[in-house]
């Protein structure tokens, strides 16, 4: 946002560039309350309009359970290595949540179809268990909450396994059957396929190849888990039980701040109420303030979405925990990761699964959809978000721009965010389960939409910043609202 407002502020300077300086009275001695001033600043708006963003991105932020480092990297170096690491991993969401609301709110719509679709696969066996399976379980479970590991590998969790702590060596039983890193290639075998953006291999069987020719298989430890892969394991008995843990329990391994959180509900709540109050004494709001309302409420659909997730989870809980190596080669294991496995979204866009031996139980990437029909829902919530966000826009119809030209622009990209993706994803839906159209136009029609739309957001982007240094006189007078407690 910065760099936009310094842009905008060296594109305002090809003008004429003129400032206006406020200077208060002092009060006389002994006054016992002052005031504030009836007006405010450029800057006073801007600073205001940052420190909502920032708070929205910083609250809607679930990241998936992270990569665990264990025992590797000893040093300071590695120390800071791995710091750096994982700040960068939240800075570069808040980027994409500040730059692409809606994709944050079309994600968050998909991973709760993902949860409510485990939760309901789960329920027979949660019932017969005797174990609470719900929503935050099945969201912890498909953050890569839950995990295999070897022993001799530093455990993940500071309790034991899941299992361990309601029916000591349950799983012992099953491990007399497994081999360790060999599988025999009559169960699966490496078929490659190529897509847009990756190459994928999975297991499938193959009566052709002689069975005492194996496969080593590489994999992660630990081993993170989806929950379409428990459900697999509990199917196969391989998973005797579900883990015995509570919802409270899962929260308790959150990082859900409830002073931050009011804080943002306050900054949230303030700024919108301000924004309304303008408009109805008849005051200029700016275009920034426009756009920041926009994404305020793209927000806060966000953070409804996501309310049963757990909120920064660090450690994985162990599932199960084997003496040697995990046997993944059998195929209850890695079936369902090659199969179902997931879609790469916004930082590694494309059509295949991710399903590559190289990193089968690695950390779960916070842009994954899984299962894959989760994409329908992605498209959906990306289309509600970007409706809320352009509707929204179109409010600042008649809003003073500083020409006529951009006025116009400001109005046809409105409209455009607002009815580019309906358009777009109706269409693509349609050849999905009605006619099927070539596959040459399904993709120019996507490539031309989903430029348009870029292009459109990019542009009241900027043109948000860029009118901050030309508005009316009375955009600058303030409200009863300057007296609520805020950020600015």
């Amino acid at each position: 946002m910065l760099v936009l407002f310094i842009l905008s502020f060296l594109i305002s300077t090809i003008h004429a560039y003129s400032k206006f300086l406020i200077t208060c009275t002092t009060p006389p001695d002994q006054i016992n309350y002052v005031s504030s001033p009836n007006t405010r600043g450029t800057l006073d708006i801007l600073w205001s309009c940052f420190f909502t963003i920032i708070a929205c991105t910083w609250t809607i932020q679930h990241l998936n359970v992270p990569e665990q480092r264990n025992t590797r990297d000893s040093g300071w170096k590695q120390d800071l290595k791995w710091a750096i690491k994982s700040q960068w991993r939240n800075i570069k969401w808040m980027l994409a949540a500040m730059l692409a609301p809606e994709y944050i709110l079309g994600k968050a719509f998909a991973d709760l179809y993902a949860a409510i679709r485990s939760k309901k696969d789960m329920e027979e066996f949660a019932h017969v268990d005797r174990v609470e399976w719900g929503l935050t379980h099945a969201f912890f479970a498909n953050m890569g909450g839950f995990v295999l590991c070897e022993k001799g590998i530093e455990r993940s969790d500071d309790k034991g396994t899941a299992l361990e702590r309601q029916e000591r060596g349950a799983g012992d039983s099953n491990q007399k059957e497994h081999k360790q890193g060999e599988v025999k290639r009559d169960d699966i075998e490496l078929a490659s396929r190529t897509s847009d953006s990756l190459e994928a291999s999975k297991a499938i069987k193959d009566p052709l190849i002689s069975r005492t020719e194996t496969v080593q298989l590489k994999y992660n430890t630990p081993f993170h888990l989806l929950a379409s892969e428990i459900l697999a394991l509990r199917g196969s008995e391989d998973l005797p039980k579900l883990p015995n843990i509570t919802t409270a329990y899962l929260n308790d391994k959150g990082k859900d701040d409830l002073f931050i959180k009011l804080l943002t509900v306050f900054q949230v709540f303030w700024f919108v109420l301000q924004v309304i109050v303008r408009a109805v004494k008849g005051l200029n709001i700016s275009q920034l303030e426009i756009a920041v309302t926009a994404f305020a409420f793209c927000a806060i659909i966000t953070y409804i979405l996501v309310l049963p997730k757990p909120k920064g989870a660090q450690i994985p809980i162990t599932l199960m925990e084997f003496e040697t190596a995990i046997p993944i080669e059998r195929l209850d294991y890695l079936h369902v990761r090659e199969l179902q496995g997931y879609i790469r979204g916004l930082f590694d866009p494309g059509e295949g699964i991710v399903d590559s031996v190289d990193i089968v139980g690695a950390a779960i990437p916070n842009d994954a959809l899984q299962p894959s029909q989760a994409i329908i829902y992605l498209h959906i919530g990306v289309t509600i978000g970007g409706v809320i966000f352009g509707t929204i826009h179109i409010a600042a119809w008649n809003f003073t721009f500083p020409t006529l030209i951009e006025q116009a622009l400001w109005r046809a990209a409105s409209i455009m965010s607002t009815g580019l993706l309906p358009v777009m994803y109706v269409v693509l839906l349609a050849n999905e389960f009605y006619v099927r159209v070539p596959h040459r136009f399904i993709k120019i029609w996507d490539i031309v939409f989903g430029e348009l739309y870029l292009a459109a957001r990019l542009f009241l982007l900027v043109e948000a910043f860029r009118t901050l240094f030309y508005l009316p006189a009375d955009a600058y007078v303030t409200t009863w609202t300057a007296s609520v407690p805020h950020f600015s």
